[in-house]
């Protein structure tokens, strides 16, 4: 499956260039949505009126990431991403191993 993204100056410098720290590149962001255990959870509305989702996923680099993303004329549109905390992790986990054993 192929995924449109959704990127320009300002979602950029967000996710890319304001955190160094995070070392988020463009393509592992993109990578985690290509994660055959990805979740993604509704959230709430924007200020743009605009579903929020927040997903979990392996990333290229083997990292679970936390990804924060809106579906805008059908492309993905991330909007922060950074390592999962621990719980995040545990959760993204758990997940798997259902999904493994077939519950």
């Amino acid at each position: 499956m192929e995924f449109n993204f959704q990127w320009d100056t300002g979602n950029v410098k967000h996710i890319v260039d304001d955190y160094p720290d995070r070392n988020n590149t463009i393509e592992e962001v993109e990578s985690v949505f290509y994660d055959k255990n990805f979740i993604a959870i509704p959230d709430r509305i924007d200020r743009f009126g605009e579903q929020q989702y927040h997903g979990l996923g392996m990333s290229s680099l083997n990292t679970v990431k936390y990804v924060v993303f809106v579906i805008r004329n059908d492309e993905i549109r991330p909007i922060s991403c950074r390592t999962a905390s621990r719980k995040e992790r545990s959760k993204y986990d758990e997940a798997v191993r259902k999904k493994e054993s077939g519950h």
